[in-house]
Formats: C-alpha cells, structure tokens, sequence
C-alpha cells in the first residue's frame, strides 16, 4: 500500500484491476483451476468448457484494457460515495 500511495496509483483501482486480472488468470488454460471446477461439477471435459469460456475472455480483456485506460469507469461510485482520494 505503501509504495502505491508513493506512485501514486489509486488503491481502489489498483484492487479493481487485481481482482479482474485474477478472474482472468483462473479462466485461462491450461492452468486455470476454475476450468477444472466446472469440469468436474457439470461432468463437461475441460477441453469443451475452455472453448465455451473464450467469449468471456475476450469480454474480460476489454474490460481490463477500459479500466486500464479510463479509470474514471472504476472509480466514479467510490468517489461519488466520498471514499476515494
């Protein structure tokens, strides 16, 4: 947090980025523990679930890329509510 505040990065968008970032991470093979979970709850093979979950992918970089790039988007309602900086 520290070093955050240091260069000056807003800790509420660093944490909005962090936990979409992570979402990503998971859905993507091949180590991506929540293909595995879906696997093996619906009895679907991995393969299939990997193919079926590439739209939300791309709809997961586009909203990285706007957050990214326009944080006004992540932080408007914390600001709004008097939270942010």
């Amino acid at each position: 947090m520290p070093m955050l505040n240091m260069v000056g990065i807003d800790p509420i968008h660093f944490g909005i980025i962090l936990v979409v970032t992570n979402e990503m991470a998971l859905l993507t093979p091949p180590l991506g523990v929540n293909l595995f979970v879906a696997s093996r709850i619906s009895q679907v093979s991995v393969e299939r679930i990997a193919i079926g979950v590439l739209p939300y992918l791309f709809a997961l970089l586009a909203a990285i890329l706007l957050f990214t790039f326009v944080p006004e988007v992540v932080t408007f309602l914390p600001k709004a509510l008097g939270m942010g900086n």
